[in-house]
């Protein structure tokens, strides 16, 4: 007998223990995206950002964002450069200038390849990268190439033009002057940066200049590096020969999409449709998400975004629910993104299937009794709805079946006395 009462506790602790998550039900896999139109501020991109941590706190939904982190840095080739010019300085002692000019190069053609870490993750890049064209100047005027000395200064000017003579050879003194009073003389421009998709981070020679569109002031003659990050896209440099000009310069750098961003940027089309369309059925399964949620921000001004939220179930492959906003990016709260991510799931079905809400009405709600007995009516109706419910409803479940099977094994005629020596029924049952 003890063998029986063994295997009754041990089921009576699984279902004590699993009950909650037989219970439970399971939510639907969600994820999306947001699509931008217009001058985009850091107000906006705070938006984004606390509307895609409201589409995770929700707890109607399993939220997983895709996946659209930036390559990482490739700090490797930036340390290899060290090599380099450690090589170039030993050659340069031994009189083996050439090969020296060979290894600063190869230092040069480094920093040239990794613009992305070096404006991103490098400490100081713009003085890595302005030490190597300095020893390389110096390298190239010992090796009697005054074309490339020449050229290899204009870039340091554009770069740093009040740079000083400090930290270079006297003999390269005369044509350092010359060239950089000459440089001097073009004056200074401006360069108005956009991207398509807006938004990017831009970067002008290692140093960050806002989310695009973006001006740059104060440009000097000669080669401008530009550098524009945006998540889910390929990191681009472009490199422009600026000629200052009054009116400026401006530029625009279209962006090409990462992997992810390809498979969910044609569903954009789609938005206005009432049924998930092809690109939108495509762009969840790419996912493995049950329900899309594609945001559209349409930027009127600084002070107006009209928010547009579509809600697709890849199951139904029905467009669940459209919920437009108009917002003040700069001093709309996280309450209120909350409230708004809460609004595009209200009153749907997100279970998969065709029809009004589970347990809820399609239409208008009836008062169901008087006074406070209504309220409480309406309360009592909606705790299927809170997040714990089903969690404590399987608590509740499993101690009745424990209580049950408890006073079964209790009333079977058995010696009882013996039952809680063994057992410790004692305790359990309080007696």
């Amino acid at each position: 007998m003890l063998h029986v009462r063994t295997i009754l506790w041990s089921g009576l602790f699984i279902l004590g223990f699993h009950g909650t998550a037989l219970a439970a039900e399971p939510k639907p896999s969600a994820s999306g995206t947001i699509f931008i139109d217009g001058a985009v501020t850091e107000p906006v991109l705070t938006l984004q950002q606390s509307l895609i941590g409201a589409l995770g706190y929700s707890n109607l939904v399993n939220w997983r964002s895709p996946d659209l982190s930036l390559p990482p840095p490739n700090i490797a080739d930036i340390d290899k450069t060290k090599e380099h010019l450690d090589k170039a300085r030993d050659l340069g002692k031994e009189g083996e200038v050439e090969k020296g000019v060979a290894e600063l190069r190869a230092a040069l053609k480094l920093l040239d390849d990794n613009i992305f870490t070096l404006c991103t993750s490098t400490p100081k890049a713009i003085g890595k990268y302005i030490n190597v064209l300095r020893r390389l100047s110096v390298f190239l005027y010992f090796n009697n190439d005054q074309e490339g000395t020449t050229a290899v200064l204009n870039r340091l000017f554009a770069l740093y033009p009040s740079i000083p003579f400090k930290k270079f050879t006297k003999d390269l003194k005369p044509l350092f002057t010359e060239l950089q009073k000459a440089h001097g003389e073009l004056g200074f421009t401006t360069i108005s940066v956009t991207t398509d998709p807006p938004g990017a981070k831009i970067y002008y020679n290692f140093e960050l200049q806002g989310p695009s569109p973006v001006k740059v002031e104060e440009v000097p003659s000669g080669e401008a590096i530009l550098l524009a990050v945006l998540p889910g896209y390929e990191p681009m440099v472009e490199r422009l020969a600026i000629t200052p000009k009054e009116e400026g310069v401006t530029h625009t750098m279209t962006l090409k999409p990462g992997p992810v961003l390809q498979a969910l940027t044609p569903a954009r089309a789609e938005l206005g449709m009432t049924t998930a369309g092809p690109a939108v059925l495509a762009a969840a399964d790419y996912l493995k998400a049950d329900i899309l949620v594609l945001v559209h921000f349409d930027i009127k001004g600084p002070r107006e975004l009209i928010m547009t939220g579509s809600v697709f179930d890849r199951r139904t492959k029905l467009r669940l629910k459209e919920v437009k906003k108009t917002v003040d990016p700069q001093t709309v709260t996280p309450e209120q993104v909350r409230t708004y991510v809460a609004s595009m799931f209200e009153g749907v079905r997100l279970d998969g299937k065709i029809g009004g809400k589970p347990g809820g009405r399609t239409g208008p709600k009836k008062p169901e009794g008087p006074g406070f007995l209504s309220g409480m009516w309406t309360s009592v109706k909606a705790l299927p709805e809170k997040k714990y419910f089903w969690h404590t409803m399987g608590g509740i479940g499993g101690a009745l079946v424990v209580g049950a099977i408890v006073t079964a094994v209790m009333l079977s005629g058995e010696n009882t006395d013996e039952y809680r020596r063994t057992t410790g029924s004692k305790l359990v049952l309080g007696f």
